[in-house]
């Protein structure tokens, strides 16, 4: 799996097709996995997200909500939020080759708790880009962390602190914000990924 990984915009970026194409090429030309965090849609609108993109561009999908869709349109990973995840050790909604994560939202927690999944991100750790939520970490602690495998930083990433990252124990980032923000996301995604090959 990629050291970078895409966050959906959790409305819609510009209208549904441009943000179902714009995952598409994302997909197609980094190889980074893409997260549907669509929290506020219904099942009908995150049906229509699907049935939008390519159908080689599903097993690098994971959805946030919705998870009955997973198996259904053969969406390659389910996120589990925190709450979600501490709650139901029967997870449900995923086949069994299914990319399992979730996120943390305190070292303690990401420490203790990664056997149950494939990767998980902690977050916030830089103030969010594209929310009001600021860090609860000291990114100059956060550094010298020694964290499990698989743990991905997200929450206020972008080009400006992905080498940051790239030098601490973080197995790779998550973009969101910075790169939705962006007229061209593929273009945004293609110099994060030059910049932490680097």
């Amino acid at each position: 799996m990629s050291s970078l990984i895409v966050i959906s915009c959790e409305s819609v970026w510009k209208s549904l097709k441009d943000e179902a194409s714009a995952i598409d090429r994302i997909i197609s030309e980094t190889g980074f996995r893409v997260h549907l965090r669509k929290h506020d849609f219904t099942e009908k609108q995150m049906l229509s997200l699907l049935e939008l993109l390519n159908e080689d561009s599903l097993p690098s999908i994971s959805v946030h909500s919705h998870h009955n869709l997973a198996s259904e349109f053969g969406v390659g990973g389910v996120h589990y939020p925190e709450k979600i995840f501490n709650s139901e050790k029967d997870l449900s909604g995923r086949n069994d080759d299914s990319v399992i994560s979730t996120s943390f939202h305190s070292l303690e927690q990401c420490q203790s708790s990664t056997e149950f999944v494939d990767y998980s991100f902690l977050c916030p750790v830089f103030d969010s880009i594209s929310s009001n939520k600021t860090s609860p970490f000291k990114w100059e602690t956060l550094s010298k962390t020694d964290l499990p495998k698989s743990v991905y930083a997200l929450g206020g990433v972008s080009k400006h602190n992905l080498p940051l990252i790239k030098d601490s124990s973080f197995t790779g980032a998550a973009l969101k914000g910075a790169l939705w923000a962006t007229e061209d996301p593929l273009a945004y995604a293609r110099e994060c990924e030059k910049l932490w090959s680097h």
